[in-house]
């Protein structure tokens, strides 16, 4: 995967694609191999856009924050605080930052996604809902790039949103945890 050092963090630059995989109508329930959804259960989407998992799956069925779960030996995947930090890092304020359940950080997720100036290429992959349908992918209408944390809140797990139409970064926590997102590891 390449990489990008962002103030004192290494992200990788790709979302994370990895696992066999399984049709969007069925959960990722197997402990024994990682499962990953590829949009419209086409494996193409992998290639392009990284593999798509339930919180469940992502955190690998643990319940630390901050723990390995599917990435690489030597990653992980990043807590809320993380994204935080990168946030502000690119130029967000704290109390933009720390805002809940809403876009804020205009500007940033210009930055963030593919062309942006902090080479974090991140493209709209959309997600697979609770449901087993898909939603927003790039070329879609709307278009939004989801990325699932280590961060619970509960039966929820906090998330990041881009949207190809907004300058923002979402910062949400109130998704079940069932959703099927993508994955941005980040250097241990």
């Amino acid at each position: 995967y390449p990489t990008i050092e962002l103030g004192n963090q290494c992200w990788m630059a790709k979302n994370l694609n990895v696992g066999e995989m399984i049709e969007g109508q069925l959960n990722q329930s197997d402990p024994d191999i990682i499962e990953k959804y590829c949009y419209a259960n086409d494996p193409l989407n992998c290639d392009t856009y990284g593999g798509l998992y339930q919180w469940d799956q992502a955190i690998n069925y643990s319940t630390d924050e901050g723990t390995q779960g599917i990435c690489p030996e030597g990653w992980h995947v990043p807590t809320d605080s993380e994204w935080l930090e990168l946030e502000m890092f690119l130029g967000a304020s704290e109390n933009e930052a720390n805002m809940l359940n809403t876009f804020r950080a205009y500007g940033i997720g210009t930055k963030l996604k593919e062309g942006g100036e902090s080479n974090m290429e991140i493209m709209m992959g959309g997600g697979r809902n609770s449901g087993g349908g898909w939603q927003f992918l790039e070329g879609n209408s709307i278009e939004f790039g989801y990325f699932y944390t280590s961060t619970e809140n509960g039966a929820y797990a906090y998330r990041r949103c881009l949207r190809r139409d907004n300058t923002g970064v979402g910062r949400y926590n109130n998704w079940q945890k069932t959703f099927g997102l993508s994955i941005r590891c980040v250097k241990d």
